[in-house]
């Protein structure tokens, strides 16, 4: 839901009615005032920029589930007599869908929570408690980054697009700092800030800018366990060995968005 804070800058106008755009599932495409428009995130993953430690999480998550499935399996080993009756007893074990699918998908409705929750919280003040562990411990480090920001929310789950490129997404949060200037938050709970963030919120920010003036972003990650304890925080551009420019970013997304559209789109 889009609200609108008490807080409301005189700058924050023109903002669209949520109502009036349609967005498909997967946020693949987005029908607008405007014509349909291509959805940013999906737009984003045709640079497979997080394709390799997306690998190599699958990859370790699959090779402990198959050791446990082994142990299991070897324990309970009584009346095998082949090498290929132990291996069928461990695919079995395992169950017919990968383990890194249903760990993606419980971390994809873990995250759709933490930010239904933080958008509950910003337009009504009461921080709801999640339906489990991980979700506090996200909202715990959402609650202590806020405290420090000294923000004010003025828009939540605001949709934005751009006529021009056609594309549009999602903003999690248009706040407005302490020198009175509008600027978007996303918020994260990956295991990190990837270069490709910094792309979908490059979007968002040049897209957004269409509607009101906006002149800043932050990424917001937020941790989902104890071993990963504090929020983190980037502005837009900071990447971990490089400073990119709001303008170098959206270069980049618009090379993106033309692969897209040859590649992707149908």
């Amino acid at each position: 839901m889009t609200t609108e804070s008490s807080h409301m800058t005189t700058k924050a106008i023109a903002w669209p009615d949520p109502s009036s755009v349609v967005i498909s599932t997967g946020h693949k495409t987005y029908k607008t005032p405007d014509g349909i428009m291509h959805g940013t995130t999906r737009v984003i993953k045709v640079l497979g920029l997080s394709t390799e430690a997306l690998v190599r999480w699958s990859a370790n998550v699959e090779r402990a589930a198959v050791l446990e499935a082994a142990e299991t399996v070897l324990a309970q080993s009584r009346g095998m007599t082949t090498p290929k009756d132990f291996t069928a007893a461990v695919e079995k074990a395992i169950g017919p869908a990968k383990q890194h699918q249903r760990e993606m998908q419980k971390a994809g409705d873990i995250g759709t929570e933490i930010h239904q929750a933080i958008s509950d919280f910003l337009r009504i003040g009461t921080m709801p408690k999640g339906s489990r562990d991980e979700v506090d411990w996200a909202l715990m480090a959402f609650d202590e980054w806020w405290a420090k920001s000294k923000l004010k929310s003025i828009r939540t789950e605001q949709p934005v697009w751009d006529k021009a490129l056609g594309y549009a997404g999602t903003i999690d949060l248009v706040a407005e700092n302490q020198q009175g200037q509008l600027g978007v938050i996303d918020f994260k709970t990956s295991k990190g800030i990837y270069d490709d963030h910094h792309l979908q919120v490059a979007a968002y920010l040049h897209a957004g800018s269409n509607f009101a003036p906006l002149e800043w972003a932050q990424i917001v990650r937020l941790p989902k366990n104890v071993e990963d304890p504090k929020f983190e925080v980037k502005p837009l551009g900071a990447m971990y060995d490089r400073q990119l420019t709001r303008s170098q970013l959206m270069e980049a997304f618009a090379g993106a968005l033309a692969a897209y559209k040859v590649l992707v789109a149908k």
